[in-house]
């Protein structure tokens, strides 16, 4: 199975197991922060209802972010940009 197919397949497993594959996708010196409805640079009493951010920070303080319509599809665009970083 690919990459891609496994990421969809968790996808459709549910939260816990999306979480889970961002987890597994990210190096060990990064951290799974959250994912959460609207972009946390607004104003955190302003939450968009259309728009998640899952978002992981690097051992120098970078920032990497997936967004989506839900949850899943945060954490999943999140997982595909975990694997694009190198340990």
């Amino acid at each position: 199975m690919s990459s891609r197919a496994t990421i969809l397949f968790v996808a459709s497993k549910g939260l816990t197991e999306c979480w889970r594959g961002a987890m597994a996708a990210k190096p060990s010196d990064w951290r799974l922060m959250g994912v959460v409805s609207g972009p946390r640079e607004l104003d955190p009493k302003i939450r968009s209802t259309e728009e998640w951010c899952a978002w992981a920070r690097g051992p120098k303080g970078e920032r990497l972010e997936g967004r989506g319509t839900g949850p899943q599809d945060a954490l999943l665009e999140l997982t595909v940009r975990l694997k694009g970083v190198s340990d």
